[in-house]
Order: C-alpha cells, then sequence, then structure tokens
C-alpha cells in the first residue's frame, strides 16, 4: 500500500478566501479519517514487497511516516514532488540516464536547481534516516517518501503502490556524481515533464500540445493512460510562486488524494484570462522570470488553476477521453497510476534486490571451560576364583575275614 503524484509548485496553502479555508478543512477532517492508522499498519502496506522486503523496510516506511507526521498535512505533498523529481528525468537515450538510482538529487546542481526548491529541509529530515537504516540508501528513502504520503492522503484506503527498496548504489557517496549524474541545470529541466508547454508564448493552446505530452511521457516508459493517471496527483498540492512561477491549488481539497482532478476539468469551463490564459506579472509577487508564464484559473469560490499541461489533457481528443473515464471510476485510475507509479520509479534501476542489514558485531569470545579433571583408576576385577578339585575316591574296603569251616 503505497502511490505517487506530479506536482510542478510548491505546497504551502496561503490563500486567504473563505472557500480554500472551508475546503481545506474537509479535507483535513477526511485525511483524518482516512489516516487513524498507521501506514505500517494499513491492510496492503507492503504488497509490492516481498517477504524479505517487508520484515526489513516496514520499520523504515514508519520511520518515513513519523517524519511525515511531524509536518502539517499541507505539506505532505512535497514528498511526493521529492520522489517524482529524483525520479522523473530518466531518459534511456542519454549516457546519463537520470533516473532514481544514484539518488543524484542530494547534490548540487540537482538539489539546486529551481524545479527542486523548497526541497531541502525534507531531504535533510530523510537522509538522517540513514544513521538507523544504514541499509537504506538515499535514493531508497525519496523514493519510499512520495509513496507514504500518497497513502496517507488516500481517503478510500485502496491506494496499493509496488515498491522496490534496495537501491544499493549512492553516486555522492561513492564519488561518482560527477560521472553519472546530469551536470547541467538546463538538461535537468528539459528532461522533467514541464508544467507549461514549449514555446509556451505562442498562443493559442491547441491540441499540438498533446504531441508533447505524448513524447516527454513516452521516454518515461508510460502509456498514455498511465501518463494520464500520473497527472491525476495533481489533485494534491498546491502551487507556490516562488518555486513554480504559479499559484494556487489545482482542487479544492488540495490534501486529499482522490479523482477530483478529473471531475474538475470536466466540469468547469476554466476562464482563460487574456484570451488564452493569465499572463502572470510581477505584480502578483513572482519573480521576474516568470513574466512569461501562462495559468488558466476557475473563478468563484475556492479559486482553483490549472497549468497549460493540464488544459492539453481536456483540449487533445484522445487524452480527454480517459479524463473522462478516470473521472467516473476513481477505482480504475488508481489501479492505472500504481503501474505508472512503479514504472517511473523503477526506471534505471537494477533488478529488484533484497538486501540485508549489516551483521552485527562479534560477541565478546567466551574462553572454553576448563578440561574436566582426571577420572579415578578403576582398580581390576578381581581373578576368577580357582576351579574346584576333582572328587577323591574313596579307599577300597578290606577284604572280608575268612570264614572258618
Amino acid at each position: 500500500k503505497l502511490q505517487f503524484l506530479y506536482l510542478i509548485g510548491g505546497i504551502s496553502l496561503t490563500h486567504n478566501n473563505f472557500g480554500v479555508r472551508m475546503a481545506r478543512a474537509a479535507g483535513l477532517l477526511a485525511v483524518a479519517a482516512a489516516a487513524m492508522l498507521p501506514v505500517s499498519c494499513r491492510a496492503g502496506v507492503g504488497d509490492g514487497m516481498s517477504a524479505c522486503h517487508r520484515e526489513l523496510w516496514m520499520p523504515v516506511v514508519g520511520e518515513i511516516e513519523r517524519v511525515l507526521r511531524s509536518l502539517p498535512p499541507n505539506d505532505w505533498p512535497a514528498a511526493v514532488r521529492l520522489s517524482w523529481h529524483a525520479a522523473a528525468h530518466f531518459d534511456p537515450r542519454a549516457a546519463r540516464a537520470g533516473g532514481s538510482e544514484g539518488g543524484c538529487l542530494q547534490h548540487p546542481p540537482e538539489s539546486s536547481v529551481p524545479e527542486n526548491a523548497g526541497l531541502g529541509e525534507l531531504r535533510r529530515r530523510l537522509g538522517e534516516l540513514q544513521g538507523r537504516f544504514p541499509f537504506a540508501s538515499v535514493a531508497d528513502l525519496y523514493t519510499l517518501a512520495g509513496a507514504v504520503a500518497l497513502e496517507m492522503m488516500d481517503p478510500s484506503g485502496a491506494l496499493a503502490l509496488p515498491t522496490c527498496p534496495g537501491r544499493r548504489v549512492d553516486f555522492v557517496a561513492s564519488g561518482e556524481h560527477l560521472a553519472k549524474c546530469i551536470q547541467d541545470p538546463a538538461e535537468l529541466a528539459r528532461r522533467l515533464p514541464q508544467a507549461r508547454r514549449p514555446a509556451q508564448d505562442q498562443l493559442p493552446l491547441t491540441s499540438t500540445c498533446g504531441v508533447y505530452f505524448r513524447e516527454k511521457f513516452g521516454e518515461l516508459g508510460l502509456t498514455m493512460e498511465e501518463a494520464v493517471a500520473i497527472m491525476g496527483a495533481h489533485t494534491v498540492g498546491h502551487a507556490h510562486p516562488q518555486i513554480s512561477c504559479h499559484n494556487g491549488p489545482w482542487t479544492a481539497n488540495p490534501i486529499v488524494f482522490d479523482n477530483t482532478y478529473y471531475r474538475d476539468l470536466i466540469e468547469f469551463p476554466w476562464e482563460d484570462h487574456a484570451s488564452q490564459g493569465r499572463t502572470v506579472t510581477d505584480t502578483e509577487g513572482r519573480p521576474p522570470h516568470c513574466s512569461l508564464q501562462f495559468e488558466w484559473v476557475r473563478e468563484g469560490l475556492p479559486v482553483t488553476m490549472m497549468l497549460p499541461i493540464d488544459l492539453c489533457l481536456r483540449i487533445d481528443p484522445a487524452l480527454f477521453a480517459i479524463v473522462q473515464q478516470f473521472a467516473a471510476d476513481a477505482a480504475l485510475w488508481r489501479r492505472v497510476f500504481a503501474v505508472a507509479w512503479g514504472k517511473v520509479m523503477g526506471n534505471g534501476v537494477p533488478a529488484c534486490v533484497c538486501p540485508t542489514p549489516p551483521p552485527p558485531p562479534p560477541a565478546t569470545p567466551v574462553p572454553p571451560p576448563p578440561p574436566p579433571p582426571p577420572a579415578a583408576p578403576v582398580p581390576p576385577p578381581p581373578p576368577p576364583p580357582p576351579p574346584p578339585a576333582a572328587p577323591v575316591p574313596p579307599p577300597p574296603p578290606p577284604p572280608a575275614a575268612p570264614v572258618p569251616p
């Protein structure tokens, strides 16, 4: 029981309008109902692990959950963004293929690019768990964190993610990061599926954005059904202007992992400001480089938003047909999502192995016991008695006296 999300923005819910605050309260109640039991106790957890994985890794899952529960629920989606950004830059055609293996996100430039802003504290707290679980690599902790967070936000209790920890390689610890991790920030940005389509300043947005969608998610080995399922993770989280240039949640309950994202794509008209999108301006408190970005907003209470890549799912007919299926069947969406999560997290990772914890330190040798004292000599057995003497025959009787005539 474990699953995943695609989130470009940050995750602090700071809207002050009444509708968002009421939706936030409703979301907290829904999450609380789903989280009465810890992840490590709820049915299905570890279904994707072998028996030895469950025995070894469930304590790690429990500690990751403890770290997340020490944070406000509005911060839980950050763990999903961490998992996604640790794995979603995989490109099998490149010399530095990327993916979650090696834990490259713990080291610059990957840790410092704008796409990964705001994740430092969570990375630090997860890294501290290595002291307790030395068999767990940084890559394992990063990918497990998002899965645990999604399960904590899932009110259905039906989220079952395939998980395969055991990434033994740590490129930073081994000194291989300069040779194996992506070193060009522009390359990192190109590889991560973007919130916007290429040439984002070319409006209007048309179905041609579906070409980019298919190409980018195809690099991750996803079918189109799986790619649309991954996008449904936007049902949780909140874009933060200082991180992604965008501001606002995708749904009214941004800490509840359900299929609201698809229903909203279908049901709301998505007012498009500035003809085909709202031009982000500096007056909204965003950095200057955000001025060419666009987003769609739904007016009313609460205010929610969609990004160009989200609207691709509505504009492209084939993608929109899948949206309609997931809006009508949340169980189907969760099943497809689980398959997609397993693919993305496993890209570039060797076959699942079952690591063993380090052996315990040798015990203090115990001196051998002293030899037993020699046994007392056993006296020889007594000699056998002599054989009985042969019987002596009696003497012959004396001759009889003669009888007188």
